[in-house]
């Protein structure tokens, strides 16, 4: 049913992701790097940087130059 409105095949990366955040958290509590505030800001940045990168790059050019500039940006 959420088939019609959503594309599956990106949640394999979302599932990924979280599950780096989850072993953090649940491995490591006392770290600094699994404080909530740490992790919640980490993940919306990181999606501010794509999202930007997204309408910066990938509309006037192409997806696939868009990709690894996201990721390389989110990552620094």
């Amino acid at each position: 049913m959420l088939g019609e409105y959503f594309d599956t095949s990106s949640t394999v990366m979302l599932i990924a992701s979280f599950g780096a955040s989850c072993s953090l958290i649940f491995g490591a509590p006392d770290l600094p790097v699994s404080q909530p505030r740490n992790v919640i800001l980490g993940h919306f940045i990181a999606g501010l940087t794509g999202v930007a990168v997204h309408h910066l790059i990938a509309v006037p050019f192409e997806v696939w130059m868009a990709i690894p500039v996201g990721v390389s940006a989110s990552v620094v």
